[in-house]
């Protein structure tokens, strides 16, 4: 049987109207998500304070632009500023203001697309949140991996299994980063060629191709003489090595959730 579009996520749905927050939500839950209601954008961070720890994190954030105390537009502003991991939640405005002028400035404040209301049609309206939460996930990607190569993957194989090998792969990476995040002094060829050699391996099979590439060529040159250029590369190399990381971890988490809520 085919799950609804939204089952499992977990929404925050920001809005002061109440009328409108009765229908996002009835519409939000009926395609199989979570909802809670905030009714200001103050509100609305204090409720992502009290998730963000939690198993229970939100993955989506829909916001109106006009509201009391803070605005939509201030919201987006201040998760993006944040230093944690909600910076990366995807964030959609829905209003009733659709002109340019409104919708510009909450785009490049950060947020990922603009629904207008009325919402209209149910499937329409989850169509258009998953292709705009997916929309953000791939840009989100490409800093770590290839973005159609990682969803190819997860297409091939599904949630559940891709779980399994993401935990794998966290783990293979967080064993390479603490061997190779040592002083220059105490770290040798032969630990950069094996642990460079597991990495091209690790990140080669969930199309981390960028960081597998530049794997592969502090590899070869670990074969060579030059041990201050190799330390140095491998410097630059734990840059692409955290946001690998990161990236993983959020996936971890997002899929977490969903299996939670029952999804395949």
């Amino acid at each position: 049987m085919t799950q609804p579009a939204l089952h499992g996520l977990h929404v925050l749905l920001v809005e002061d109207n109440t009328v409108n927050q009765m229908v996002a939500r009835e519409m939000l839950v009926s395609l199989g998500a979570r909802v809670m209601v905030a009714n200001d954008g103050e509100e609305g961070l204090h409720c992502i304070d009290a998730m963000q720890s939690a198993q229970d994190a939100f993955d989506l954030v829909l916001l109106d632009i006009e509201m009391p105390r803070m605005s939509g537009l201030e919201m987006v502003r201040a998760i993006r500023s944040r230093g944690d991991g909600a910076r990366h939640l995807p964030l959609i405005a829905v209003s009733a203001f659709s002109a340019a002028e409104y919708r510009a400035p909450i785009i490049d404040a950060g947020a990922d697309g603009f629904i207008p209301k009325p919402i209209g049609a149910r499937d329409a309206f989850g169509d258009r949140i998953l292709t705009l939460m997916e929309q953000r996930r791939m840009r989100e990607a490409r800093t770590a991996l290839n973005p159609e190569v990682y969803a190819g993957l997860v297409g091939a194989i599904g949630r559940t299994s891709m779980a399994i090998l993401l935990s794998k792969v966290r783990d293979d990476i967080l064993g390479v980063r603490a061997k190779l995040d040592v002083p220059a002094s105490e770290l040798s060829q032969t630990t950069i060629r094996a642990q460079t050699h597991i990495l091209m391996s690790v990140s080669g099979a969930v199309g981390a191709t960028g960081i597998q590439e530049r794997a592969s060529l502090l590899n070869k040159a670990a074969h060579g003489e030059d041990a201050a250029d190799c330390a140095l590369q491998t410097a630059e190399m734990m840059v692409e090595i955290a946001a690998l990381l990161e990236f993983v971890e959020r996936e971890l988490a997002m899929l977490a959730r969903l299996q939670a809520g029952g999804s395949a």
